[in-house]
């Protein structure tokens, strides 16, 4: 997601607008609840590379609280697609017991195999035949600078509306 802000921020610049305003722009509601939800999916990555053990509930349930944030702010600029996005990533984990399913093909392309030992991974597992696979991580999206990852439909969409965040919530210069 960070390459989406950071496209978002260097557009805004492009288009003469001060990033820095958005801090100034933008008053959340219920920001303890989003900041809360990414801290705990931060933990689960740390706690699955280190026990082995993944916590699909508890992943479930901070994209539920993440859902209720975005609803509650979804008259911010960006943040409607943001929702939407995060939206369907969560049907993604409701149809595939809690985990995101991934493409071990997408994998492949992006140099990514070493990664498919979903052991040492809090949020994912292997794509399944299933109704709703298209939902899961199936976009392989490579990088000049080596960082290259793999992207649902859900993350394109959430990544639209962060570039939208960026853009549309800071002030015109001058």
């Amino acid at each position: 997601m960070s390459y989406f802000v950071i496209t978002g921020l260097i557009l805004a610049i492009i288009l003469n607008r001060n990033p820095i305003s958005i801090v100034k722009n933008v008053q959340f509601k219920v920001p303890l609840l989003m900041i809360g939800c990414l801290f705990v999916q931060v933990g689960l990555e740390v706690i699955a590379v280190q026990t082995h053990n993944q916590f699909p509930i508890i992943l479930y349930l901070t994209f539920l609280g993440m859902i209720v944030g975005l609803f509650k702010n979804r008259q911010i600029p960006g943040i409607p697609w943001i929702l939407i996005g995060t939206s369907m990533n969560i049907l993604a984990l409701t149809t595939h017991r809690g985990l995101m399913p991934v493409s071990e093909t997408a994998m492949n392309m992006a140099g990514l195999q070493h990664l498919l030992d979903y052991s040492q991974d809090s949020r994912h597992q292997g794509m399944e035949d299933s109704l709703f696979w298209w939902l899961g991580d199936w976009i392989p999206v490579l990088t000049p600078i080596g960082g290259n990852f793999i992207l649902s439909p859900g993350d394109v969409i959430v990544g639209i509306g962060l570039i939208l965040f960026c853009v549309k919530n800071s002030t015109k210069r001058g």
